[in-house]
């Protein structure tokens, strides 16, 4: 014979019939209580998941906007960097110009 066989051939003591239903609908009562804070956690991660995707995508916008920004201070370097030497070259053949034009010592020339 299984316990639990063996447990429902025990004899019914007086009034442990109502303690034991009165166990079950208490057992029942936790049982529900129980369901509905699983419920809530449920709610919960969800709403952090959602949360969570919504962070990601602001952060991989917020990368995106970053690299570009990268990429258009690169190109702002090497435009000011052509510039730098177009400005460079015109100020040499300025000064150039001057000493020639002059006819004066090269002291006074404009030095680059």
């Amino acid at each position: 014979m299984t316990p639990f066989l063996r447990y429902l051939s025990y004899p019914i003591k007086k009034g442990s019939l109502m303690k034991n239903t009165a166990n079950i609908h208490e057992e029942r009562h936790k049982h529900a209580n129980l369901e509905a804070l699983l419920d809530e956690v449920k709610q919960e991660a969800e709403t952090a998941n959602k949360n969570w995707e919504e962070m990601q995508e602001r952060h991989n916008k917020a990368l995106r906007l970053l690299a570009l920004s990268c990429l258009k201070n690169k190109i702002l370097e090497t435009k000011l960097a052509e510039i730098q030497t177009r400005h460079s070259e015109l100020l040499s053949e300025f000064n150039r110009r001057i000493c020639e034009d002059s006819g004066d010592d090269l002291q006074f020339c404009i030095i680059n």
